[in-house]
């Protein structure tokens, strides 16, 4: 015989020896320990023992002869049935949990009831009665109270119309609080007798809780300070066996406010229209007031406005009088020079042909300078002659039937020396079976004159090309060149009289800046008009557009032109008279015509 003896030999926390299923057990707050035969010593019984160590402590422990074992905690018994692959599994009866300390012994009889004692009771357990937990049962609101005044708002119970007892609410009947009573404190229960104190409570107050709390075994919810509104306070149970109960519920509604109820919002309402309309008055007083002061400062200013308005007004008539009267002047004397200055300008070309066949050829140099130089400045006065007339409103046309065909003939062939001269060619290509126009040759023959002039004195090398275009109702002139062309910047002021794009000493070319300004006026004057595509560099084609039909012409700047029998445009003297050509000269319609 082995006697074993604590504290080597047996746990340190060794309460209670006994057999288990045969065999000598010690069990502690640790464990369960059996006798191993191998090693000849206590062991830990891990499959009994719990995994670790619990505030509970085992009381004692049997086993019976199904195999199961009893193990007696201080709150509660747990029956531990062995499986098939030599585990346990562990069971807790819900009858058989008590408060803590209050199970002492446990008997259990072949049949497998148990006898356990409690104190000076003892209680039977029969495993083979079946009996059913799922019984239906409901949770209750059992009580409401004011947590102000600690008074009952409602016992528990609801009354129908007839007056009696019902155990739910009617869904018509919905109680009313004051705002003054929004802290209230719901008491609830559940009518379940098996294990009353495992059952767990959840609830909600929904139009103010998002969602159902926690499961507590508290039955008892507060809220403080509820705003207005309709409420329903719902509640459920779960006993100790995890069934749920039916759901109980409270609909009540609080009242707003005095301040915030549709009589006193009207009170407000009316208020305010009250207010608005007095200020909208007294606003509008104001305001009219001001605009009177305001409309007597503003007349007063007028007043000083228009009276220095008229004194400037006066002064500005006087002035324009004036200015009238020097742009008078300055045109008369503009005409009466230009008159006196042709006179003897003529006679100067005159005596210089007759010069040019008295002398030796070699001094002809100097005569031709002489003509050069007057055919420049009769061409000058000219040109200030007709600017005078058509910014008069003087100038008169007479339209009539003309051939632009041979019109632009002759003025190529007249251009044609100085475009030898630069070694430039000149061409000229008609794309129409009917070149008539109802205009003024006279009028076209200067317009074109200048227009070709500029082509050919801006071209140092290329050509120049003029082509009559048929455009229906009307004419189009086109004259191209493939000179320096012209900038972007000076396009919007290329008609403007005296006006070139290199000025100065600078300037490499000869002008007065008159010939585009008096061309643009005639096209304007005949119910023409003129356009222009130019890149610098490449050239420029500016395009004449011309009616077939009479059309009565007026100015850009609005200004009817008045027509006088006795002033026409100025022609230079000593140019030849150009003779129509014969109708064999007159060419058919996609001629070209280049002269070397």
């Amino acid at each position: 015989m082995r006697s074993f003896h604590k504290p080597s030999d047996i746990p340190d926390d060794y309460v209670v020896a006994s057999t288990l299923l045969g065999k000598p057990v010690v069990a502690g707050v640790s464990g369960v320990y059996g006798i191993d035969a191998e090693v000849a010593d206590f062991v830990r019984l891990d499959e009994i023992s719990r995994p670790r160590p619990t505030r509970d402590s085992l009381l004692t422990f049997t086993s019976d002869d199904a195999g199961r074992i009893w193990l007696v905690m201080s709150d509660r018994v747990e029956i531990l049935q062995r499986r098939f692959d030599r585990g346990f599994e562990r069971a807790v009866p819900s009858v058989l949990r008590s408060s803590p300390a209050a199970l002492s012994r446990i008997f259990v009889e072949e049949s497998g009831v148990a006898w356990i004692s409690r104190g000076d009771e003892l209680f039977r357990y029969d495993p083979h009665v079946v009996k059913n937990y799922d019984n239906p049962y409901g949770a209750f609101v059992r009580k409401l109270t004011d947590l102000r005044t600690d008074s009952t708002l409602f016992g528990g119970n609801f009354q129908n119309e007839a007056g009696g007892f019902v155990g739910e609410q009617p869904p018509d009947k919905i109680f009313e609080f004051d705002y003054e009573l929004n802290n209230l404190r719901f008491e609830f229960a559940a009518p379940t007798y098996n294990a009353p104190e495992e059952t767990v409570f959840q609830y909600q107050l929904v139009g103010y809780d998002d969602q159902w709390s926690p499961w507590s075994r508290t039955n008892t919810a507060s809220y403080s300070s509820l705003p207005e509104g309709t409420y329903k306070f719902i509640v459920r149970a779960r006993n100790g066996f995890g069934y749920l109960s039916d759901t109980g519920a409270y609909s009540f509604h609080v009242l707003p406010p005095w301040y915030r109820t549709w009589w006193a919002f009207s009170l407000y309402l009316l208020g305010g229209i009250t207010f608005v309309t007095l200020s909208w008055k007294y606003v509008s007083m104001v305001k009219a007031q001001r605009r009177a002061e305001e409309q007597a400062r503003e007349l007063a200013r007028e007043r000083v406005i228009n009276e220095r308005l008229n004194e400037a007004n006066d002064q500005l008539q006087v002035a324009n009088v004036r200015l009238q009267e020097a742009v008078t002047l300055k045109d008369e004397f503009l005409a009466t020079t230009s008159h006196e200055l042709r006179t003897p300008i003529t006679a100067i070309l005159g005596y210089a042909s007759i010069l040019r066949e008295e002398i030796p050829g070699d001094y002809h140099e100097f005569v031709d300078i002489i003509e050069k130089s007057g055919h420049r400045l009769m061409s000058t006065l000219n040109s200030l002659l007709d600017l005078a007339k058509l910014r008069a409103g003087t100038m008169e046309v007479n339209n009539d039937v003309i051939d632009l065909a041979v019109l632009l003939d002759q003025i190529v062939e007249t251009h044609r020396p100085s475009a030898v001269a630069k070694d430039v060619t000149i061409k000229l290509r008609l794309e129409t079976n009917d070149p008539h126009a109802y205009s003024d040759e006279y009028a076209l023959t200067k317009a074109f004159d200048s227009l070709l002039n500029n082509a050919i004195k801006f071209t140092e090398q290329g050509s120049v090309e003029v082509s009559l275009v048929d455009e229906g109702d009307a004419l189009q002139v086109h004259v191209a060149d493939t000179g320096v062309g012209i900038d972007t910047k000076f396009l919007p002021a290329l008609f403007d009289e005296f006006r070139q794009e290199s000025g100065g000493l600078a300037r490499t070319h000869s002008g007065n800046g008159l010939g585009l300004a008096i061309a643009e006026r005639i096209v304007d004057l005949l119910g023409g008009s003129i356009e222009v595509q130019s890149e610098k560099g490449r050239g420029s084609t500016f395009t004449v557009i011309l009616p077939r039909q009479p059309a009565l012409a007026t100015r850009s700047g609005g200004e009817s032109h008045r027509l006088r029998s006795t002033d026409r445009l100025e022609r230079d003297s000593t140019e030849r008279p150009r003779v129509p050509p014969t109708r064999q000269n007159q060419q058919a319609p996609g001629f070209e015509k280049e002269l070397p």
